[in-house]
């Protein structure tokens, strides 16, 4: 997704759960999806947001849609036109296709069989669909008389899914996830306000790079016409001008009298060179590549530190910029996949996290629904089941290095979970600056040396911290058996 965003923009992934993946149990699917293949809703600024439709179109290959609805198989037909007979830029080709069959024409041409080529148009399309279905209630007024009311109540209140290839409705039905959102997001490299495409470096860099090539080209050009000066040569001189090459050592034996000598060439001019060095310039600053962003002392003899620290700090605009973009992505992620946890991890399963420190932990997680004393799932307010967390710690046993399960917690889920995303924490100069400010802070006796290292992420700084403790606790220690002496003894050096 990030090399998309880069080249094209914009770049969108999809948060899915495959029930066949992981041996049929069930899995959490991420996949970046074709960025040609997206046509979001025009009022779109984001992929779940101002958004009522947003449809993917992708050529998939008729055995896979046969695979997946086995009970449309037999009508499904390729419907891709491959357009080897024509050029896909001219769009004013006519084309005609036959009512009976899937075969092609296009005007002036033989006729293409679209059915040999065993792909169709697979159009997926998620929308917020406002249809109403009225749901029949009985209930007893205040005389104690049964009425029936009628309750209006969305069909698809966590959004409507339709699929379609060849021409056949495979599926219409819910979107089939708890969070309301499109299974999508997106990631953008520059944001360009109140649309949903974003600028890629590519399209920014287009133009001067037009301007490059064609300079470069137009003094290639000079260098080939004058770089081989003309000979000119007295038709009295006696030479066969056909003979005269360019070669190294060329003799040339002419008549006495006559003249033949070669012209020089024109020189470049020599604000050719200049302007190619301002292109060049103007290249770098669209793109945001300078001295300083590629480790080069930049021009001016800057040495001061604090000027330093301010040129790299100002080098790194645009790194914050992509990082927030990035940041904003997997925020929205994040919500996807633990929106797919909470919904689908009914059955035990045991996590592995891995922090900083390399330390690895383990935990049994599931979801559960919360039932009544008849064994009935309890509604909330809603009108939803009510669902609790089931978590169960794995502690590790360090004289055996044997894992025991800890003590059980069950947290019910209220709502939806927030996600905080820091990525610029890893970055480099985020880094740099994070060490400066806690060699400033523990220099001026802010800050005490174990928080001096959590600061700066020292590799493990937990167990140094206790190295540390156990040393000056030993040296502490023969200190003071130094110190105890016998009684009546003189310590050494005393008067």
């Amino acid at each position: 997704m990030i090399y998309d965003s880069r080249f094209y923009g914009t770049a969108i992934g999809g948060m899915d759960f495959d029930p066949r993946a992981d041996r049929g149990a069930g899995d959490i699917v991420f996949t970046s999806r074709d960025i040609f293949y997206q046509f979001p809703d025009p009022a779109a600024v984001d992929v779940n947001e101002k958004s009522d439709y947003y449809v993917e179109a992708e050529p998939i290959d008729i055995e896979k849609l046969k695979q997946q609805y086995p009970d449309k198989a037999a009508f499904i037909k390729a419907d891709l036109i491959d357009l080897v007979q024509g050029d896909k830029v001219d769009l004013d080709q006519v084309r005609f296709r036959s009512p009976t069959d899937v075969k092609t024409v296009i005007e002036g041409s033989s006729p293409y069989d679209a059915g040999t080529r065993d792909q169709a148009l697979k159009l997926t399309l998620y929308m917020r669909d406002n249809e109403f279905i009225e749901d029949e209630v009985k209930d007893m007024d205040s005389q104690g008389i049964e009425q029936v009311k009628y309750v209006q109540r969305l069909k698809y209140p966590n959004g409507r899914k339709l699929c379609m290839a060849g021409g056949v409705l495979l599926d219409d039905g819910p979107i089939g996830y708890d969070d309301g959102q499109f299974p999508l997001f997106r990631l953008v490299n520059y944001m360009d306000p109140r649309t949903f495409w974003g600028i890629g470096d590519v399209e920014q860099t287009m133009g001067p790079q037009k301007i490059f090539n064609k300079i470069i080209s137009f003094t290639l050009d000079v260098l080939t016409l004058m770089g081989n000066p003309i000979w000119v040569v007295d038709t009295t001189a006696g030479i066969d001008t056909d003979n005269i090459f360019n070669q190294p050592g060329l003799i040339i034996e002419k008549e006495p009298g006559s003249e033949v000598k070669r012209q020089d060439g024109v020189e470049l001019q020599h604000y050719v060179l200049q302007l190619i060095d301002r292109v060049k310039l103007w290249f770098d600053d669209i793109s945001g590549n300078n001295d300083v962003s590629r480790g080069v002392n930049p021009e001016g003899g800057v040495t001061a530190a604090s000027a330093i620290e301010s040129l790299q700090s100002a080098a790194q605009t645009r790194v914050r910029q992509k990082s927030r973009n990035l940041d904003a992505a997997l925020q929205n992620m994040g919500q996807l996949y633990l929106s797919r946890v909470l919904q689908f991890k009914t059955a035990p399963q045991v996590y592995r996290i891995t922090n900083n420190q390399n330390v690895t932990k383990y935990f049994r997680f599931h979801v559960a629904p919360v039932m009544d004393e008849a064994g009935n799932p309890v509604l909330d307010d809603k009108g939803d089941p009510q669902r609790v967390a089931h978590l169960v710690p794995y502690m590790e046993n360090p004289e055996t290095g044997q894992f025991a399960e800890g003590m059980p917690k069950q947290i019910p889920i209220k709502g939806s979970l927030d996600v905080k995303v820091a990525t610029g924490s890893s970055l480099p100069f985020a880094k740099r600056e994070r060490i400066e400010m806690a060699n400033m802070a523990i220099k001026v006796g802010a800050i005490d040396p174990p928080a001096w290292l959590e600061a700066v992420d020292y590799p493990n700084w937990q167990v140094v911290l206790e190295q540390v403790k156990a040393r000056q606790a030993e040296a502490a220690q023969m200190e003071m058996a130094a110190q105890a002496q016998a009684p009546g003894q003189i310590p050494q050096g005393a008067a």
